[in-house]
């Protein structure tokens, strides 16, 4: 996945683009199925049931604040997320998923190594 990353391709700006007007609406349908389609999301969720099954006390206040801490998170990225793009620009982009995709293949190479060598 790093390595496709890398991939990337400087892109033109071009002033003639078609501008989409942001929507709430389909940024929550988006993320929503992005979300629900995500391993890591079901992963999760088990991991956290597997967890409370271990535990003696009532995990009503667990979930509580699982939720709520999900909940913070998620409406803080959305409420950032249209501030971001007035600083945000094409080249910017350009070096962060340059940068991103050098730091998920360091990880899965690194990954792989610990599984090599068992460590």
């Amino acid at each position: 996945m790093g390595l496709l990353m890398l991939r990337v391709k400087k892109k033109a700006i071009e002033p003639d683009g078609q501008i989409i007007k942001p929507s709430y609406l389909r940024a929550f349908f988006g993320g929503f199925f992005v979300n629900s389609l995500s391993p890591f999301t079901f992963f999760f969720w088990i991991g956290a049931a597997v967890f409370l099954h271990l535990q003696h006390e009532d995990p009503i206040w667990y979930y509580v604040g699982l939720m709520l801490s999900l909940a913070i998170g998620d409406f803080t990225k959305a409420w950032l997320a249209p501030k971001l793009t007035t600083w945000l620009k094409e080249h910017y982009v350009y070096w962060i998923q340059v940068g991103a995709g050098i730091l998920i293949a360091c990880t899965g190479l690194y990954v792989v190594y610990l599984g090599i060598t068992g460590g």
